[in-house]
């Protein structure tokens, strides 16, 4: 990795870290994060970097990753329960 590169890593993941610090329950995917969590320096990061940064954080279990079912990605904070998945298990009405 570029040295240029490994310092926005650094920076982006400080960011992060702030933004769960005074966000500690805030969970968002990439889209989400970019906009809210980023400062306006850094939001012009690609995807590859930010998902970079926050898998870093994910391995270093300073985060967590849950993937939902349309295959996007939820990114949260250790302390945040990832949002339950509601599933109707009541029998479906039968046809007479």
């Amino acid at each position: 990795m570029p040295a240029g590169e490994r310092g926005r890593t650094r920076d982006l993941q400080r960011a992060l870290r702030g933004y769960l610090v005074r966000h500690p329950g805030a969970a968002d995917g990439i889209a989400g994060i970019r906009l809210w969590w980023l400062p306006a320096h850094l939001q012009g990061v690609s995807d590859r970097e930010l998902r970079g940064a926050l898998d870093q954080l994910v391995r270093d279990n300073e985060m967590q990753r849950t993937a939902l079912f349309d295959g996007s990605e939820l990114y949260a904070s250790l302390a945040t329960v990832a949002p339950p998945v509601h599933r109707d298990t009541r029998p479906l009405p039968t046809r007479h």
